[in-house]
């Protein structure tokens, strides 16, 4: 064997041998670096999120959106406390209702949506409804008024109550304790 060739053999296995080294330390002083990506212990964890836009879609289309100036989200519950809320509900896309609210909720996996503290709701139609709390139901498509309840139909109907219901669409709704309904001629 020549000089070079042993030379060559010498390096070869001095560099396998730092390499092997090296690896073996990088893996011991690395073991505990990696972060796991789920939380195992479930934690409770909070985002606070300014501008916070929620949307869902059905068919391809926007069938609501949720827009909060600021919202918090609590992943072990699914749910998004929002502040200075207003959305709309779309069909055939375009608005159908529009809404706002102090503050509200989004629970995503009831599909629901709270609207809390001065919440009012107006339909495409001009129908209007305020209450101290309203819940859509995304399982059902209903809405439920709670508190101080006022539905305003154009000039034809001016009602009071404690509690309502609607559907989606607001062409169907029933009031419950302590009603007060005044209808319109035109």
């Amino acid at each position: 064997m020549s000089k070079k060739v042993k030379f060559s053999l010498i390096f070869i296995t001095f560099l396998l041998i730092v390499s092997i080294i090296g690896f073996w330390q990088a893996k011991k002083i690395t073991a505990n670096f990696e972060k796991p990506q789920t939380n195992t212990n479930q934690e409770s964890e909070k985002i606070k999120i300014k501008d916070m836009l929620i949307t869902e879609t059905k068919d391809g289309q926007k069938y609501w959106e949720v827009f909060a100036a600021l919202g918090e989200y609590t992943n072990t519950k699914n749910k998004a406390t929002l502040t200075d809320v207003v959305g709309n509900f779309y069909k055939e896309g375009k608005v159908s209702v529009s809404f706002k609210a102090d503050t509200g909720m989004y629970e995503s996996d009831a599909k629901r949506i709270t609207l809390d503290s001065k919440a009012l709701i107006i339909a495409e139609d001009g129908t209007s409804l305020s209450a101290d709390k309203i819940v859509w139901e995304g399982a059902t498509d209903k809405i439920n008024a709670f508190g101080h309840v006022q539905i305003i139909k154009s000039d034809m109907l001016y009602a009071t109550c404690d509690r309502s219901e609607f559907t989606s669409d607001f062409q169907k709704f029933k009031t419950f304790d302590n009603t007060t309904t005044k209808v319109y001629s035109k």
